[in-house]
């Protein structure tokens, strides 16, 4: 029979390296499937209700032989609303290796372009990689650079309205009250993807 496999990138290695992998975990969700998961059908159409639950490194489609336990999996329905699911059949072993399962074909979630050469795919796979790293690099240098713009405009914020303790009055509110701040409190700091929100506590 054909199955697939949604694994790690260090999964497929080892099962590359003809490592016997062995899994005998009972998995804490909506199935009843013990060890490793596998299933049947068109790949691309179960990804859209496996995603953010199976690693989206590499998919792999398998023959064997080999006995394995049939089980089944709730999952949410993407064609349907917020609460529909959908109970699909899954084919589960507590180990398996190269020695019992054929690799047809590989690919890389999400991408699905698929290959039959695994040196190829290995290719494939390590540039994908290196891509990836070298983005989570740059995301982390982009967070580094905003923190220290952000601090920088906390610090001036701070300073603009601690210089106002002796100086010109701050006006606030839609009455424009005037009062001079004899000291400023930062009481929370929060930041997201749309901007920077500071609750400041200023004594009057």
């Amino acid at each position: 029979m054909k199955i697939f496999r949604f694994m790690s990138k260090k999964e497929f290695d080892k099962l590359l390296a003809g490592e016997t992998l062995v899994n005998n975990k009972k998995h804490d969700a909506n199935t009843n499937s013990i060890g490793f998961c596998f299933m049947n059908g068109n790949p691309e159409y179960r990804y859209q209700f496996l995603s953010g639950i199976v690693s989206d490194e590499v998919c792999v489609v398998f023959e064997t032989k080999k006995e394995l336990n049939k089980s089944f999996g709730i999952y949410a329905d993407p064609n349907g609303f917020f609460f529909d699911t959908i109970t699909k059949d899954e084919y589960c072993t507590e180990e398996y290796s190269l020695e019992d399962f054929k690799i047809v074909k590989m690919c890389i979630p999400r991408k699905f372009k698929w290959y039959t050469d695994v040196e190829e795919f290995k290719r494939v796979l390590e540039k994908t990689q290196k891509e990836k790293e070298e983005s989570k690099k740059l995301y982390k240098l982009k967070e580094k650079k905003r923190e220290e713009i952000t601090d920088k405009k906390l610090n001036e914020l701070i300073g603009f309205l601690e210089s106002r303790r002796f100086g010109e009055p701050l006006y606030i509110g839609d009455d424009n009250k005037e009062f001079k701040c004899k000291h400023v409190q930062i009481e929370s700091f929060e930041q997201d993807f749309s901007g920077v929100e500071i609750n400041l506590k200023i004594i009057i």
